[in-house]
Formats: C-alpha cells, structure tokens, sequence
C-alpha cells in the first residue's frame, strides 16, 4: 500500500465548521487586534485558521492573494455577528476546507507527513477524516486503524527515504493519552511545551474546539471565553485550555514500533 492508496479518506461534510467555530476565532482575532493595535485583517489572518481552510495555505510575509483581501476587507467597520456571518459563508463556499491538505504534504488516513527536510527530520501531523457517527478516530476501537495508517506511513518512509532521522510532531493532541499509546512510548514520553508561543494558523491549536462530530465542546469554549479578557501578546497562546505540546524521537524508533 502506498501513500496515494489512503488518500481520498471518507471526510467530515460542510457543516464541519459552524457558526460557533467561526464565532470563537473572530473572537480571538478581535481581542488579539484590541490589545496588540494591529488591524483586524492582520489578526484574522495571522491567529485563525480560516486563511488555511479556504486553501490559500499557510499565511507567509508575502501579500496575500486579493481574494483574501477582498474577503476581510472592510470588517473592521462590520459588527461581530456580521463578520461571523460573512466568514462561515466564505469557508462554506470553500467547502470548510476540511480536507486541504497542505502543499508538500502526503496524507495517509487521518495522518499526514511531510518528507524528510535536509537534516532527515520528519514532521507528522493528524485531521479527523472518518465520517462516523458512534465513535471518534482516537476510540479504542479505532486503534487498529490508527496504527495501520501509521505502519503505511512509517513503511512508505522507510522505502523512500533512507535519509529519514527523526520524527516531530506538535499538536495539543499530545495531552491526551488516547493519542500518545499511537505511538513508541519514547515519542510520546518526550511531549513538551516550548517557550515561544506556536502557530495560531492550524488545527495544531483549535482542532481542541471541537469533538469528533465538529461539535463545540462546551467545556473547552467556556473555559477559553473565562481567560481571553487576560490575553497578554507576549504568550497569546495561554488563553487556549489546552497547549500544543511538541514531541520528538528517532525515526527507528518508529520502525521499531510498526516493525517496518
């Protein structure tokens, strides 16, 4: 099995990102361009996800494309509710973007990598792409499936890339122990957090809003609402209940662990 064979995975349908979703990271931009002083189309840009889910990939110190800045263009004089409501209209159009896959990476289920860089490092990275109504893709007995998209992962690897050394990953995933017993035990011991603040563009951070039905989780929201009035810009990552944490280990670990 390849990595073409496991692309195409069934994916969550439109209503992936609701109105609540949109609501919470308007929100943030909103506080972000409050305490920072920088204008609201920077901040919708910079610190949510919606420039990567429309497909414009990830936001860079070019210009962004004039779609995007036709977009957010005048917003700063709309309302709240009305610049949620023009935005979860847009990333509707865009079909929610739930299933961009970013350029240079290479999907295999819910997990992706991207090739080795020149230092043989490997970054992964996971997106819930099964459409399931009783459980999520981190239950129990979702764990073979899991581990078989890794195995076809690691194994593709392992065949293509001979350079291949380490392996990182960064998502606030790694605070739950029904992601981390995926992995070698060495990965998943090493989870840490880093001084600077992460990247406020991906699902690295907000993929924690949301269960594995694209439901708000309520306990989550309210817990982000309570600590936005406190944001700082020295770690405006802080308000967010739950942190990216970042991993790290030998890529034979990896083989070791999926026997490839």
């Amino acid at each position: 099995m390849d990595a073409e064979s496991v692309t195409g995975q069934t994916t969550p349908s439109q209503t992936y990102l609701s109105p609540e979703y949109v609501d919470l990271q308007v929100r943030f931009a909103e506080r972000v361009a409050e305490v920072s002083g920088l204008p609201l189309a920077d901040t919708l840009l910079r610190y949510t996800n919606f420039f990567r889910r429309m497909g414009f990939g990830v936001p860079s110190q070019d210009a962004p494309p004039d779609a995007w800045v036709a977009l957010v263009a005048g917003l700063d004089a709309r309302p709240h509710e009305e610049r949620v409501r023009l935005l979860h209209e847009a990333l509707f159009v865009c079909g929610d973007g739930a299933a961009v896959t970013l350029p240079g990476r290479i999907q295999f289920g819910c997990f992706a990598c991207e090739p080795p860089n020149a230092e043989g490092l490997i970054r992964i990275h996971f997106g819930n792409r099964v459409a399931n109504a009783d459980v999520g893709p981190l239950h129990s007995s979702r764990i073979a499936e899991r581990r078989k998209e890794l195995t076809t992962m690691f194994g593709w690897l392992a065949r293509e890339y001979r350079g291949a050394r380490r392996v990182e990953g960064g998502s606030w995933l790694y605070n739950l122990e029904a992601y981390r017993r995926l992995f070698p035990p060495e990965f998943a011991a090493s989870r840490a957090s880093r001084g600077g603040p992460p990247y406020l563009h991906g699902l690295s951070t907000w993929g924690q809003f949301v269960d594995f039905r694209a439901r708000i989780r309520p306990e989550v929201r309210n817990a982000f609402l309570a600590a936005l009035p406190s944001l700082d810009m020295t770690a405006p990552h802080r308000v967010f209940p739950y942190q990216v944490l970042f991993t790290t280990a030998p890529f034979a670990a990896f083989r070791a662990e999926y026997a490839v």
